[in-house]
């Protein structure tokens, strides 16, 4: 196995994406090289499709914004360990991610995920959305994480409405 080193780096170029680097081996092998800033993983909003649910709707969900304000590429794990929602009250959450993968996000692009979500046994309540997502970066296999700042979602769970019949009055004598 022959290794080469790099003789001497001959000029560093900044960029607004990294640094690319100009450099000559022992050999007389040139090359370049392009170092990134990291990719950094931002949510930058949680929205339910509605502000008010009923306990046990089914057909709303929540949209989480995910953008790389960073520069190297990162590819969202989607794995319901990695990248979730979650609700800071109540009890019977049930979401699942309807977004298909992979996704991979350059720089200063974003994703919108999708969650399908049912409040089964949560009592009447209002409760903040919170958000968490991971990926990998391609260049470095480092995983990058990104949460939601405080207060980016919320959503109100009320029970069902009861309707009865109190009375019944007669609109005209006689009735036929």
């Amino acid at each position: 196995l022959h290794q080469e080193r790099f003789a001497a780096a001959r000029a560093v170029t900044p960029g607004a994406g990294g640094s690319q680097i100009h450099a000559d081996t022992h050999l007389g092998g040139k090359g370049n090289l392009t170092v990134q800033q990291p990719g950094v993983l931002t949510i930058t909003r949680v929205d339910p499709s509605r502000p008010t649910v009923t306990t046990n709707q089914t057909g709303w969900t929540v949209e989480m914004g995910v953008t790389n304000s960073g520069v190297a590429d990162v590819q969202l794990d989607l794995d319901a360990g990695s990248t979730f929602i979650t609700f800071s009250a109540g009890t019977g959450w049930s979401r699942s991610l309807q977004t298909p993968g992979p996704i991979t996000l350059g720089q200063n692009e974003s994703a919108t995920l999708v969650y399908g979500v049912t409040a089964s046994s949560t009592p009447v309540v209002a409760a903040t959305i919170n958000g968490t997502v991971r990926g990998i970066e391609l260049n470095s296999d480092v995983q990058r994480t990104g949460q939601t700042p405080p207060g980016q979602g919320s959503i109100t769970v009320q029970t069902p409405a009861a309707i009865q019949i109190t009375e019944v009055t007669k609109s005209r004598d006689p009735v036929t």
